[in-house]
This record gives C-alpha cells, structure tokens and sequence, in this order.
C-alpha cells in the first residue's frame, strides 16, 4: 500500500503516452486529461494521508508533471498550432524562466528543484481546465489568463531559489515555509 502513490505517478506518466492518439476525440482527450489530473491529486493526497512521502515519490510526481506538459505542448503543436503561435513568446518566457530556475537550483543546491508551491498548484489546475476545455473551447483570448498564471508561478519559484537558503519541494510559497 505504501508504494500505491508511486505506482500512481508512474501510471499517469504511461497514461500520456495515449494523449496524442485521443487528441481528435474531444471527449476521450479529455477524460484521460480528467483522469490523469484526478491521478496528480490523488497520488500526492494518499502519500501525505498514509505518511508515506518520499524524495523518490516527489521526483516521480514532478517527472509525471513533466511528461504530461511536453507531450501537451506536442498535442498543442500537432492539432492547435495557431494557439501555439498566438502565444509563442509567452511560452518561451516561462520556459526560459523554468530552464533559469532549475540551473539555478543544481548550482546553489545540487539538485534541480520542481516546488510545490501554491502558485505552481493553482497554475497547474489553471492549466489542466483550459487543456480539457480545449477541444470544445480552443478560443485564443482565454490563454492569456493560462499563461499569465504560469508566468506568476515560475517568477515565484525562480526568487524562491534565489533567495532562499535552505529549501526543499514543499515550500508553500515565497512568503510561505
């Protein structure tokens, strides 16, 4: 039972691997995206609830996390590229602002950082609604408010690496322990 919120992360990384292949089925996309993000609540929930968190469980969360973004970004390329060049800098600004982030971080502490801070969990929900939303809504002007949110969460995550001493995963937020 202990490894059950493991074994959920890593089902959700292979769960991705079939988003591309749904990504012309607007409601099979979208419930493996549902699924998938209930996966991401669920698999953190049960290790907090059983006590049973660990640095191996926080880096497969984050590798998940991960996965499920760059083969997202591939969807969206494929299938959504005027979305995709609508908002290009955008996204370029926030993954440049991740890239600094996780540099910074193996330098000062050895380790490339993913926080889970409450900006980055609003962020993530933000963007796992506008991904399921996508097929029925895939109007331009809502990303913007999308973007905008990963923007303030990656800028956050970026001065927490910057300012803090010690870190580590869990930190809330930037004025939070």
């Amino acid at each position: 039972m202990k490894n059950l919120p493991n074994i959920i992360s890593v089902l959700r990384i292979f769960l991705c691997s079939f988003l591309p292949l749904l990504a012309n089925r607007a409601w099979m996309f979208s419930l493996l995206v549902a699924i998938i993000g209930l996966s991401d609540v669920l698999d953190g929930f049960l290790a907090r609830k059983w006590n049973c968190t660990t640095q191996v469980g926080a880096v497969l969360d984050s590798v998940a996390d991960l996965v499920f973004f760059l083969v997202i970004l591939i969807v969206l390329w494929v299938f959504y590229h005027p979305l995709i060049l609508s908002w290009w800098i955008f996204l370029l600004i926030v993954a440049f602002i991740r890239s600094v982030s996780a540099i910074v971080a193996k330098i000062r502490f050895r380790k490339v950082l993913f926080i889970h801070t409450y900006a980055n969990k609003f962020a993530g929900f933000v963007i796992y609604l506008a991904i399921l939303s996508l097929p029925f809504y895939p109007q331009i002007n809502f990303y913007g408010f999308v973007l905008g949110t990963a923007l303030i969460a990656a800028v956050e995550e970026l001065l927490i690496i910057i300012i803090r001493r010690d870190i580590n995963e869990n930190t809330r937020g930037i004025f939070l322990k």
